[in-house]
């Protein structure tokens, strides 16, 4: 599996949190999902790997979906996910968020043990009113997995984002 999210780094920095003071997250805009096509500048993330958080971007993230659409062709190269703009008041408007994939049975093998996992995410910070992406790209024949995938974001104890994709067999 690779996650991908489009963050052009301006380096590593410590991020704020919303359990300073602010009135923290509201909620997760969707702008858009369905099926991607990835400029080269796209960094992906091995299942059951992470990123250390960085510094997140001031600029809107410009990709457009190639096609809107929850239902995805198990095809390598097929990128998918969701474009989104966290929403709030935090200090530096600077929050971490965990992203978390789930996929069905028997689950994505690890590329280096290939032990099946059902769910795996890392942490981001994003930048509140910053448009971002969120996705998933098939790089391995393992992770053409047909099913209910799901995509859901967390801000600290609570779902704000839980967007459902079919997966099927082209």
């Amino acid at each position: 599996m690779r996650w991908i999210s489009l963050v052009f780094l301006a380096g590593l920095a410590a991020c704020a949190s919303n359990t300073q003071t602010g009135k923290g997250i509201r909620d997760v805009e969707i702008l858009e999902a369905g099926i991607y096509a990835l400029p080269p500048a796209a960094h992906s993330t091995p299942v059951g790997q992470c990123d250390a958080l960085s510094e997140p971007d001031r600029a809107d993230v410009n990709i457009s979906a190639t096609e809107r659409t929850n239902r995805i062709p198990a095809k390598l190269g097929t990128a998918f996910g969701v474009k989104f703009r966290p929403v709030g008041d935090v200090p530096d408007g600077v929050s971490t968020f965990r992203v978390l994939w789930r996929a069905p049975d028997p689950g994505i093998p690890d590329a280096v043990t290939g032990k099946h996992t059902r769910d795996d995410g890392c942490a981001y910070a994003y930048r509140t009113g910053v448009t971002t992406f969120q996705g998933f790209r098939f790089e391995r024949p393992g992770e053409l997995i047909p099913g209910a995938w799901a995509l859901e974001i967390w801000n600290q104890d609570r779902k704000l984002l839980a967007y459902g994709f079919t997966v099927y067999k082209p």
